[in-house]
């Protein structure tokens, strides 16, 4: 999916979500702490930055449990 398809998916889910909730959601969607609002495509963007971030997060949550010493089994 480009870029341009991806906002329009978001938008369509978004109106969706603004529908069910009475409310529009702009601002509201879990990707839009990631939004610089000014942008040609703001919540494909800000989708992809919000996806970056909680890949980036994860993978450091992997190295640091790799790194972490293992506990010491108890003696019997």
């Amino acid at each position: 999916m480009n870029i341009a398809e991806l906002q329009n998916h978001l938008d369509i889910r978004k109106w969706h979500e603004s529908e069910n909730n009475g409310m529009d959601m702009c601002r509201h969607m879990p990707y839009c702490d990631y939004c610089k609002g000014e942008e040609e495509y703001p919540c494909a963007l800000a989708y992809e930055r919000m996806e970056k971030a909680e890949a980036e997060k994860a993978a450091a949550e992997k190295a640091a449990e790799k790194a972490a010493p293992k506990a010491a089994k108890p003696a019997k």
